[in-house]
């Protein structure tokens, strides 16, 4: 377990988050020594911390409303309701779990679609590391240590759809480094001064949970399930009344619209053309429109530019 975070004096972990005055709910995990600075970073929060030593609290009985659990997260199933947490944050939560992304996997759960996931972990391909193995000593026995790549990895395979990656560098002597690169160890990211890796995974693509943060789940879910019926031409009558109905409801414009058809639906030109006649023509112009102002593929491109002269 984790006495203190590892990078207190620069922020640490804390540098990954962006504060905030909504009513989100965090959950830290052993790091609590980050408690005072991040009630200050979220102060109408609801704060929730996981310590396996209970001798530890005391030290932050006075940090206002923390809610505290006495667990130990890699053996416990976590209290909590799926998709509660808008962050899971603590340092190297990873390196002494049996499973790895059994753990990381189980933390997405309870993330919300645009929820991240905020931790660290030691970097095999540091200088001193490899220093060290030519010296015949490891040290990292009961805990593991990854390269960037594998961590990256664990995340994609373990549900979390962007990873973004942090040094927190202690450069070493430079004839050493450099004698490392000239007999093949490759150094993408500056990865050999590279002691720590602090990691912000996020639940969702920023292009979709742009999406997932404009509206309520239930509201998408209505959205997603009317769309995706139109695609496949399931009672697009029927199916285009409830659309406009859902959208004048709840002022869905229809660039939002036009992006949620895109990232929801597979067969893109055959939605919009099955949505022609169903939805008001300024409407159904504004969001082909939209489309075609996006980044698409040269073919989806092509089809969407055909739909709209056909239907001229």
């Amino acid at each position: 377990m984790h006495d203190e975070d590892l990078f207190e004096k620069d922020g640490g972990l804390l540098q990954l988050l962006v504060p905030s005055m909504e009513g989100k709910k965090l959950l830290l995990i052993e790091s609590i020594s980050y408690l005072p600075r991040l009630r200050e970073m979220f102060p109408h929060a609801k704060i929730t911390a996981v310590v396996a030593d209970e001798w530890r609290i005391e030290a932050y009985k006075d940090v206002r409303d923390i809610q505290w659990e006495l667990m130990d997260y890699r053996e416990e199933r976590l209290p909590f309701p799926k998709e509660s947490m808008d962050y899971i944050i603590g340092d190297r939560l990873l390196e002494t779990a049996q499973n790895p992304q059994d753990i990381a996997a189980g933390f997405s759960m309870y993330l919300t679609p645009t929820g991240f996931f905020v931790t660290s972990c030691r970097n095999i391909r540091w200088w001193r590391v490899l220093k060290q193995l030519m010296d015949g000593h490891f040290y990292a026995i009961a805990s593991r240590m990854f390269t960037r790549s594998e961590f990256e990895n664990v995340m994609f395979a373990s549900f979390y759809k962007e990873t973004f990656f942090a040094p927190v560098k202690s450069p070493g002597p430079h004839d050493f480094v450099q004698g490392l690169i000239e007999s093949g160890f490759d150094n993408a990211h500056d990865d050999l001064d590279t002691e720590y890796w602090m990691v912000r995974a996020a639940k969702s693509t920023s292009d979709i949970a742009a999406l997932k943060a404009c509206f309520t789940q239930d509201v998408r879910k209505k959205l997603s399930r009317i769309l995706r019926r139109i695609e496949f031409g399931i009672e697009i009558e029927e199916n285009g009344r409830l659309l406009r109905e859902l959208m004048e409801k709840e002022h869905i414009f229809p660039d939002y619209a036009a992006g949620f058809l895109w990232s929801m639906t597979t067969h893109h030109a055959a939605t919009m053309k099955n949505l022609y006649g169903v939805i008001d023509s300024v409407t159904w112009h504004e969001m082909i429109e939209a489309l075609l102002d996006s980044e698409l593929r040269q073919q989806d491109r092509k089809e969407l530019m055909e739909l709209l002269t056909e239907v001229s």
